[in-house]
């Protein structure tokens, strides 16, 4: 039978010895088995032993639980009970283990799966007595793992593992308590344990020392209590002394004890440690002598896994002290585990794989092989670190013959065993060991010397021991140069120099006495990336280097001697200078770092020696990372004993590494000084040229702002004799386009009457630009009482009319009431609902607010005043904090910014090489993090300006000198209407209210009335809400601060940067831009928007917004007008008429609908326009792929790869023949003489392998009829049907040659197994589908493999091969041909298919699929292409967004428009489009990199073909759709919506001829099918037959079959069909149309489509400015034609419109009708 010697067996078939796994016979289990051993000699008969054997299967797993599922160590008692394991030999044994730290578990690498704990339960009952079990791990929230193992009679068990949560018992109570109670627990006379031990029960006092120690080990140490867990300790260990090891589990128990006694290694004594490795030596030893009895191999390793561990925790325990080291202990642990390593040896035969030991700082090999093998065992070993490759003699150690097993014992310590001998200091490597045992014919051992050894071991702690060198552009060569200066003395050995560069680049090294370079050298090299360094052959003093490495420079002792020859100095300066091409364009200390070391190899023959120098020389592996040690050891004289004598020792080596600290760069003498860069002076220069323009243009802005600033403008129309004044305050919105040109008018409505309306604007200072606050006074008659509404409007006058009004503050002046109006909305018709007049109701300070209302004020208003970047640019800068402060801010922000980032650039050590891209995206994080730096300064700055009061003598001069142009409120006549207390009311007042207690005025803009109330409550609140105030004084300071740090700034800046190259210099600037985009629209606007976001948490009332306060408005000034009696009776006169004209009324419905028009035009103009040039640019870039696929060049490439393959396979009918088309035609164009992978005759290459694949039905019976039918009662009684390839089971066995021989064995995944009789499901990741003429077939098959760069008489004889073996049968569905070509004339991957298939008559039928394709990786294209995929990806976007808009607004209505729907099917594609794309570029990069990492593999390029198949169609539906799209822009033509209307009238009539055509149509296809389809190809399918009288509508009776078998039978047929298709239905579908066309084009007054009006907008516009440029007059000619092409006729006046019409007569609208 089949088996697989290779990876169930550690020794395979061959060898005279034999290791089979466990669980070899895991799939072989309930049979009996014989094991044949044959044996051979030339010459003599061979001799067979057969060995039979059983393979029992293991019991049945069941389940087991755990009650209760959580506890507490010594105070829960759990229970297991186990169900559903069954067994047919024997009782049951269960075995229940428990391990506390799972994640300390040794690694041995030769046990399937290794569990050591400790046992808690071993018996035959299902159910455990109730027991105690050891605290879980802390870290792991006290998980307990419990492993159950069921035995049967022969040993085979079942595992099942699970977990409870076992809590420490100290996890709440104080560690001295649980310590007491661990300590009677121990020594208590009446404690468990000692009840256990005086009946013996060593099992359970192994239980409860496990647990005893694993509580001691969760329980922290501390000074209070190290002892006493020092001393419980050794208590633990004294008991196990003490107990016999009689049987393994004893041993088990013993040993899992130790290692849980020994794990924390501080808390282990001196004796302790001599008791622990008592103990461990005592269970080695009694495992030696149940070794022959009992006692398995995978035993032995398990325990001695654990035994290995507990002498681990031994050895650091012993060594942890470097002050005082237990030398006995670290001895007597590496004796016990050579005792150990003889156990585990004894059970490995030769040629077995090693077994690998490993504890934390110690591992353990060993080995076994035949002596003959040892050198070539240990040398197959290439992936390790610290690596042992012994040599032995075949000539010596002649008492071992050539078969003897050899078995080695291989330590490694990554930290130094022996830290007391001398040296302990330099050894910087691990430590090896090493003992090797021959064993001769008779048994007796022999100690082995291998003739030489290579040993490598690792240094630690390397990252630190290189020196970064700075290189960079020599003085005066063209080259890249750097050096340094190291101090040696002269009794130096000799001197490694190792070069570390990423770079594969050639150094020459230059050896300079001194610091002086100058001077000749006294060596120099070439030092080569790839192989050993050269010394130039001038220098003849260089002896050869002892390290062969490149690289790696040696100065030997010789050089240094002669060169320190007569001096008296013992020490001396060597100059090191390497030179190179140029790689770098500035000095950097990224590229190359230096190792500068001497290293030597030490040897320790015994431990009761100390290590010694010379016994080994450096291999040329050595390096600054590892030492290679090559040793020529001395063969020992042969001692023959039964057993190992005791002075054959262990070997150890390890290395010397002596590294030569803090090399002197000496960059200074040797590199060049950079140009200096004018980017960072220019950057400087230009921040200040800007600061001035900005300065000088804010000065400007702040004296326009104190002449707009705080005033009131009394209305012009305010009417002389009124004396009711009101202050109304209007806040126009901050939005984009808030503003307006309009002319504002207001009318309040109140209680008592309702006041004239008035225009609210001023003659000498402009009001409602954006985020303004203009407060009008107007007057009325009489006081209007509460204010119930206020009606506002505008006129739409100027270039921009909209206006958005945020609220609306009214104050009356005399009785000292506020009204408030949240007004929130847009006067504007081209905005939101289009209305231009609106009313608003009052609201007082405890109205609601809506949040986003809140929010969106709040914000405003913080970015207005607060945003250090945008309130320089406001419309007003409100309060003392001018623009000119706010710029000089600026300025400091950006000059501290660029002083960090230049810091950052200057201080930062240059640690790797990265990439241009990864250094610009770090100068980006630079700058984020530069600009988080500059905050408290930006900080400082702005409150110093902010909060400094005004010097008292220049406010003195104000209130008093000449300046104050205006009188404030208080002063004027109504300042006596106001009561004086308030008017003199300071800021600091708190407790200020008005008159009318349900309309209280809206606070300052110091405080809000919540503000208040939380300072009465909480006086401790107080700091928070007051604002600093700083002395006059501070502003000076102010400004010197912003000039001193400007200037600190610049200059540094300017002096760090004139060092810099042009790529330091540009990501410095970059950093710096990303600093002030952060600053500017990151930081402060974040800032402001999570303040207010957060800010709507809680409910928000009218008083919480800011709002002009009554103080505020006695400050302000007041801009009124002076006149004379005569005047104010001429001006009342004139406001009386004037309000009674149109200009002060609202607009009527139907100048709103003239005007709405106009801007419905002006919109539709706009949307045209844009929607035309991102159409053309989206068109553009769409397009511009699409035909970069060439169709032309791979219309020829396809032609001529299709020519060389179509040859004979119209010839091809019987599966005979596709092996003669094989051989004719396939296997000479694949196999080319000349140029081997070529196509023959041309210069096509084949990628991957060539692949042909049989899917082939399984072999099973298929009758052709029912049981029960007639055919086969009367007909035919014994059928046997060909399987359907869509119905019946594909074949997917593996077969070994021939379909009659079923393989039972896995065959290896590599081309060269499949042979043809291997099913290969599909290859890796990709599935792709195969279709034919018949059917669909997929990646699957039984495939064969051709292999091109093979003679073609391989390819013949295997395809012979299979012909023998009948590969192609009558189950045989379909043969298909694979592969894929690359041109690089063309640039075209060519994918090829040819497909045999079979159908069910028999007859094969051949088919040949060609497509060709380019393929490119994303990282790989031009830039230009990658900036057109980034323009669709973007127009895409903007176009989902527009249409997702669209889509909500129109809902439903969406679907009824063609136009929309096209865009939809856009937009859907191109997003299809976009993905097919991608999935390309993926493609493209799997596949060529499997091609490249596997090119003796077949690669299924036809995975991306049948992407790109679909990537052109998809291309041209897009393509099509956006060539149609334009359509919707021609519909501005008269004659295109006409057609549009004619094709849309007679539509339902071409839908009814349709159905008729198609039901005649219908009746032909028919009749054709049924009459000639038997006889005529033209008809033999309806297909054919479809497209035969399809043909006859085009062609007529030209060029169309005709019917041979009945020609009268044919010429009635054709006949009629030409009567009644052609000649009747086509005449009355034009009639239809030309009907439908004369009728719609009657004069019926149409309502003109969006893109007419559009079209015509624009027209007027273009014609509007030519005439204004050339001063020409407009024409009505031109005028008409534009009319007539647009609308169909020319524009129709006022007059001549006929139709409804309204007209005002007498003031009253009238409406007539005009015909």
């Amino acid at each position: 039978m089949h088996f697989d010697w290779a990876s169930k067996t550690k020794t395979g078939r061959s060898n005279p010895y034999m290791h089979i796994n466990s669980f070899a016979f895991g799939h072989m289990v309930g049979k009996s088995y014989t094991l044949s051993l044959k044996a051979s000699t030339p010459g003599r008969h061979p001799a067979v032993y057969r060995y039979s054997f059983d393979v029992s299967s293991p019991p049945r797993t069941g389940k087991c639980i755990i009650y209760p599922k959580e506890g507490t160590a010594f105070l829960t008692k759990f229970t297991i009970q186990c169900t559903g394991f069954e067994v047919k030999n024997g009782p049951l044994t269960y075995k229940v283990m428990a391990y506390s730290n799972p994640t300390e578990t040794m690694n041995t690498t030769s046990l399937k799966s290794s569990v050591f704990g400790t046992a808690v339960y071993i018996g035959y009952q299902q159910k455990t007595p109730p027991s105690f079990l050891p605290p879980g791990l802390p870290s792991k929230n006290y998980a307990l793992v419990i492993y159950v193992q069921v035995y049967d009679a022969d040993g085979v068990f079942s595992e099942v593992t699970f977990q409870a949560t076992v809590y420490d018992p100290g996890r709440d109570r104080p560690s001295d308590d649980v310590l007491y109670e661990l300590n009677n627990l121990v020594r208590g006379q009446g404690g468990p344990m000692s009840a256990f031990l005086k009946i013996k029960d060593y099992f359970s006092v192994g239980l409860y020392m496990y647990m005893v120690a694993s509580a001691l080990n969760n329980i922290e140490a501390s000074p209070l209590n190290v002892d006493f867990k020092i001393d419980l300790r050794e208590i633990l260990l004294n008991m196990s002394v003490g107990i016999p090891l009689t049987g393994k589990q004893i041993i088990s128990q013993m040993v899992s004890c130790i290692c849980q006694i020994t794990r924390e290694v501080n808390e282990i004594r001196k004796e302790s440690q001599i008791l622990a490795v008592q103990t461990l030596k005592e269970a080695t030893e009694a495992l030696k002598r149940h070794r022959p009895k009992d006692l398995k191999s995978e035993e032995a390793e398990d325990l001695g896994n654990g035994i290995f561990i507990g002498l681990s925790n031994v050895l650091r325990a012993s060594v942890l002290n470097q002050q005082n080291i237990n030398i006995n202990g670290v001895k007597e642990a590496i004796h016990v585990t050579e005792v150990l390593a003889d156990l585990v040896l004894e059970g490995k035969v030769p040629g077995e794989h090693e077994t690998n030991m490993e504890a934390k700082d110690w591992s353990l090999h060993l080995w076994k092989n035949e002596k003959r093998d040892v050198s070539r065992a240990f040398s197959l070993k290439k992936q390790c670190q610290n690596c042992f490759y012994p040599q032995l003699s075949q000539v010596s150690d002649s008492e071992l013959s050539a078969d003897a097993a050899v078995s080695t014992v291989y330590y490694i310590f990554e930290k130094d065993p022996f830290p007391w001998l001398a040296n302990a200091s330099d050894i910087h490597t691990a430590v090896i060991g090493f003992k090797m045992v021959g064993a001769k014919s008779n048994g007796d051992l022999v100690g082995i010397s291998p003739r030489r050894a290579d040993v490598i071991m690792v240094r630690e702690e390397k990252k630190s021991d290189s020196f970064n060198l700075t290189i960079g552009p020599d003085r005066e060569l063209d080259k890249t140069t750097g050096g340094f200066n190291i101090e040696v003395e002269q009794t130096s050995k000799d001197i490694f120099i190792q070069i570390l560069c990423e770079l594969n680049v050639t150094f020459d090294v230059f050896i300079h006495l001194g610091f002086n370079v100058s001077h000749p050298p006294i060596a120099s090299y070439t030092a080569f990336s790839d192989k050993p360094p050269v010394a130039h052959e001038t220098y003849s003093t260089i002896t050869d280097c002892a390290i062969p490495t490149p690289y790696i420079l040696c100065l030997p002792h010789s050089l240094l001697k002669s060169a320190f020859k007569g001096r008296k100095r013992n020490t001396w300066n060597i100059s090191v200078v390497i030179k190179t091409d140029p790689i770098v364009r500035q000095q950097t200390s990224k590229v190359v770092r230096i190792v500068v070391f001497t290293a030597d190899c030490l040897n320790l023959d015994s431990l009761q020696n100390q290590w010694k120098e010379g016994a080994c020389n450096l291999g040329p592996q050595t390096s600054w990372a590892k030492i290679h040690c090559t040793c020529e050891l001395k063969e020992p004289s042969a001692i023959t004993s039964r057993h190992l004598p005791n002075d054959l020792e262990t070997q150890f080596w390890t290395g010397k590494f002596v590294l030569y600290p803090n090399p002197l760069d000496i960059n200074k003498v040797l590199l060049a000084e950079f140009d200096t860069n004018p980017i960072t002076l220019l950057t400087v220069f230009s921040i200040f040229a800007g600061y001035i323009f900005c300065a000088t243009w804010a000065m400007i802005k702040d004296k326009a702002d104190l002449r707009r600033k705080n005033k009131i403008l009394v209305l012009p129309d305010n009417d002389p004799y009124q004396k009711v004044c009101y202050l109304v305050t209007m806040y126009t919105g901050s939005r984009l386009g808030s503003g307006t040109t309009a002319d504002i008018f207001l009318e309040l409505i109140g209680q008592n009457g309702v006041s004239d309306v008035h225009h609210m604007k001023h003659p000498q200072y402009p009001t409602f630009s954006r985020a303004s606050i203009d407060t009008f006074l107007l007057t009325t008659k009489y006081d209007l009482g509460h204010i119930l509404s206020i009606h506002v409007w505008h006129n739409t006058s100027g270039s921009s009319p909209n206006w958005y009004l945020s609220r609306v503050k009214v104050f009356n002046v005399q009785t000292k009431q506020s009204w408030l109006f949240l007004c929130r909305n847009w006067f504007g018709l081209g905005k939101a609902d289009g209305k231009i007049e609106r009313s608003f109701a009052s609201r007082n300070l405890k109205s609601s607010l809506n949040k986003m209302d809140y929010f969106l004020i709040s914000l405003a208003r913080d970015l207005e005043e607060s945003h250090i970047w945008l309130s320089v640019f406001s419309e007003v800068a409100t309060g003392s904090f001018t623009r000119v402060q706010r710029v000089s801010c600026c300025l400091v922000i950006m000059l501290t910014t660029l002083l960090f980032n230049i810091m950052f650039f200057s201080g930062e050590e240059e640690k790797e090489i990265i990439s241009v891209k990864q250094r610009y995206l770090k100068s980006i994080y630079i700058g984020f993090v530069s600009a988080l730096f500059s905050i408290p300064v930006q900080l400082t700055i702005t409150v110093l300006f902010k909060y400094s009061q005004d010097k008292p003598a220049a406010q003195n001069a104000n209130e008093s000198g000449p300046r104050a142009d205006f009188p404030s409120l208080a002063e004027t006549h109504m300042g006596t209407w106001l009561d004086p207390q308030t008017s003199n009311v300071k800021a600091q007042a708190v407790h200020f209210q008005e008159s009318n207690a349900s309309n209280n005025n809206v606070p300052d803009d110091t405080f809000s009335n919540s503000d208040l109330d939380q300072m009465a409550v909480h006086p401790e609140l107080l700091f928070f809400f007051k604002r600093p105030q700083f002395s006059w004084w501070w502003r000076y300071v102010s400004w010197v601060l912003v000039f001193l740090i400007s200037g600190v700034s610049a200059s540094f800046i300017i002096l760090y940067g004139l060092t810099y190259g042009y790529t330091t210099s540009m990501e410095w600037f970059i950093a710096s831009m990303t600093s002030f985009f952060e600053s500017v629209l990151l930081l402060q606007t974040l800032k402001m928007g999570l303040i207010s976001a957060m800010s709507t948490i809680t409910l928000k009332y009218c008083e919480n917004i800011n709002w002009i306060s009554t103080e505020q408005y006695q400050q302000m000034k007041l801009v009124q007008f002076s006149m004379d009696d005569k005047e104010k009776r001429r001006m009342h006169n004139e406001f009386i008429r004037v309000r009674r004209t149109k200009g002060y009324t609202p607009l009527t419905e139907d100048e709103l609908i003239v005007l709405r028009k106009t801007v419905r035009a002006q919109h539709l103009a706009f949307v045209f326009v844009k929607d035309i040039i991102c159409h053309l640019i989206f068109s553009s870039c769409i397009l511009a792929v699409a035909y970069s696929i060439e169709p032309t060049t791979t219309f020829y490439y396809n032609k001529a790869i299709y020519n060389k393959f179509s040859p004979g396979l119209s010839k091809v009918n019987k599966l005979e023949h596709i092996y003669m088309w094989m051989s004719n035609v396939f296997v000479p164009l694949i196999h080319n003489d000349y140029e081997p992978t070529y196509l023959s005759e041309s210069w096509s290459k084949i990628i991957g392998l060539p692949r042909m694949r049989q899917v082939r039905a399984k072999n099973t019976k298929k009758a052709c009829f029912p049981s029960h039918s007639f055919v086969n009662k009367y007909v035919i009684s014994k059928s046997h049907c060909r399987h359907n390839y869509n119905t019946d089971e594909e074949d997917q066995s593996d077969y070994l040659g021939s379909w009659t021989n079923p393989a039972n064995q896995s065959v290896p995944n590599h081309s060269s197994s499949f042979q043809g009789f291997t099913y290969q499901s599909d290859i890796d990741q990709w599935e792709y589908k195969s279709y034919g003429v018949f059917n669909a077939y997929g990646p699957g098959g039984y495939s064969f493999y051709f292999f091109p760069r093979e003679q073609r008489p391989n390819t013949t004889l295997r395809l012979d091969d299979l012909q023998r073996n009948n590969w192609l049968d009558d189950r045989t569905w379909a043969v298909i041909f694979e592969l894929t070509t690359f041109n690089p004339d063309v640039n075209l991957y060519c994918s090829i298919t040819v497909m045999f298939e079979t159908t069910d008559m028999g007859v094969v039928n051949a088919s040949l699929s060609v497509h060709s394709y380019k393929l490119s990786i994303f990282r790989y294209v031009t830039n230009s292409q990658r900036i057109v995929y980034g323009i669709i990806v973007y127009i895409l976007v903007f176009y989902l967004a527009d249409e997702f808009h669209m889509l909500r607004q129109e809902r439903i209505g969406y679907l009824k428009t063609a136009t929309n729907l096209n865009n939809f099917a856009i937009k859907t594609i191109c997003m299809f489009f976009i993905l097919l794309i991608a999935l390309k570029f993926k493609l493209a990069y799997t596949l060529l990199e499997f091609h490249l990492l596997n090119p003796e593999e077949f690669v299924p390029f036809h995975v991306v073909s049948q992407i790109d198949q679909l990537y052109r169609m998809v291309t041209g539906v897009l393509a099509f759709l956006l060539v149609l799209k334009p359509y919707r822009y021609f519909r501005f033509l008269y004659k295109m919506r006409l057609a549009e209307k004619t094709m849309s009238a007679a539509f339902p009539g071409f839908i009814y001829l349709t159905m008729v055509a198609a039901l005649l149509f219908a009746t032909y296809v028919s009749f054709g099918y049924l009459i000639f389809g038997e006889y005529e190809w033209n008809y033999n399918t309806l297909n054919h037959s479809l497209q035969t009288v399809v043909s006859y509508c085009f062609y007529g009776l030209k060029r169309t079959a005709t019917v041979t078998t009945d020609r009268w039978l044919g010429m009635f047929f054709r006949g009629s069909f030409m009567l009644v298709m052609p000649c009747v239905f086509i005449n009355l579908w034009r009639v239809l149309l030309m009907y439908t066309y004369i009728s719609m084009k009657q004069p019926v007054y149409e309502q003109h489509s969006d893109e007419a009006e559009a079209i015509n907008f624009v027209v007027l516009k273009i014609q509007h400015m030519w005439r204004s440029i050339t001063y020409q007059p407009s024409s009505a000619s031109e005028t008409d034609v534009v009319n007539t092409v647009i609308f169909g006729k020319p524009v129709i006046t006022d007059e001549q419109q006929q139709g409804l019409k309204t007209k005002h007569v007498n003031g009253k609208k009238m409406v007539y009708l005009s015909i």
